[in-house]
């Protein structure tokens, strides 16, 4: 999902960069969940 998003727009990525995204997504989710700290609530959503 990661890489179709991003080569729609463009954009590719390395396998590293992929997980580096993925770490992203997590963290944001976890803490997001405990600080509210945006309004995204969907992995969609964090890379658009």
């Amino acid at each position: 999902m990661i890489r179709q998003i991003f080569s729609e727009n463009g954009i590719f990525l390395k396998g590293e960069q992929v997980e580096k995204f993925l770490t992203y997504e997590k963290l944001l989710t976890e803490y997001n969940k405990k600080f509210n700290l945006t309004s995204i609530t969907d992995s969609y959503g964090i890379y658009v």
